[in-house]
């Protein structure tokens, strides 16, 4: 029987989600696959840099018995940050993705006590047939959907909220990049991660040859989208016209800039609740 994973141990989940990506990723090519290394390389800022801010929301959000849905998420990181974040037990979180891959590393997870974990995949610009969360979590997903579904997205997740829940959306939001400081951008990102990644010696071998064929893909596909939101202002009038109402609004930590491309960019994050008729 394989062992299951402490949620972490970066370097087992960094072997295993690479297994899983080769066995279950489609379209999504190399992401999910290099999520392990690139958090374990620190090429990724994650939840973890908007713990300061999302704690006191989530504290006063959760109470035992709440039940959570983390929408979207490429590994078991945004995981990791709601458990320390939500310090009410017992806790019981579903975790909805469009990709298998980070689901089965997810499921591959060691028990928590007092938290029921369970996972599904979907489309999120589709109606869920899940519902009565009284906490949704979106961080960071919104720049992968197409900005004419992104609207969908959230309100199939307010019609998932219980009746006094809340959703928490974090997305970057920063100023757009130019074609040439773009490029600027991903070959500083892609040098910082291939050295750090040189740094250690098991990530290495696990990318092997095609170590940098692997992260360049990385940096091409997924990297400085031109998507991102570029000011506060466009995320919450998004959430308004989909019938949501502001109730908080914050920051998390500045993102350490790659080069001189990409300074300022952090997270924006609301918290919201259905719009009552």
């Amino acid at each position: 029987m394989t062992r299951a994973l402490d949620i972490n141990d970066l370097d087992g989940q960094a072997h295993e989600i690479w297994r899983l990506g080769n066995e279950l990723c489609g379209d999504c090519g190399t992401y999910h696959k290099l999520r392990g290394v690139l958090l374990k390389a620190g090429g990724l800022h994650g939840g973890r840099h908007d713990t300061e801010t999302l704690k006191p929301f989530f504290q006063r959000l959760t109470f035992p018995g709440v039940r959570i849905l983390i929408a979207g998420s490429a590994d078991a990181g945004l995981l990791r940050t709601v458990l320390d974040c939500a310090e009410a037990r017992p806790l019981a979180i579903t975790i909805l993705d469009l990709c298998p891959t980070p689901l089965a590393l997810i499921d591959r997870l060691q028990p928590i006590p007092d938290v029921s974990i369970s996972t599904q995949v979907a489309d999120l610009t589709q109606p869920l047939e899940i519902g009565g969360f009284d906490l949704i979590v979106s961080h960071s997903m919104l720049p992968f959907v197409p900005w004419e579904r992104r609207g969908l997205v959230l309100d199939s997740l307010r019609s998932a909220l219980a009746p006094g829940g809340r959703l928490v959306v974090s997305a970057s939001v920063g100023d757009g990049m130019t074609a040439d400081s773009r490029r600027t951008a991903r070959q500083a990102w892609l040098g910082k991660v291939l050295k750090a990644v040189d740094d250690l010696p098991e990530m290495a071998t696990l990318l092997g040859e095609a170590k940098q064929e692997l992260l360049r893909d990385y940096t091409e596909r997924f990297r400085y989208t031109d998507d991102a939101f570029a000011t506060v202002e466009q995320i919450a009038g998004l959430l308004e016209a989909h019938g949501l109402e502001i109730d908080e609004q914050g920051y998390g930590s500045d993102r350490p800039a790659v080069g001189v491309a990409t300074p300022g960019r952090r997270s924006a994050i609301f918290v919201s609740h259905a719009r009552t008729v």
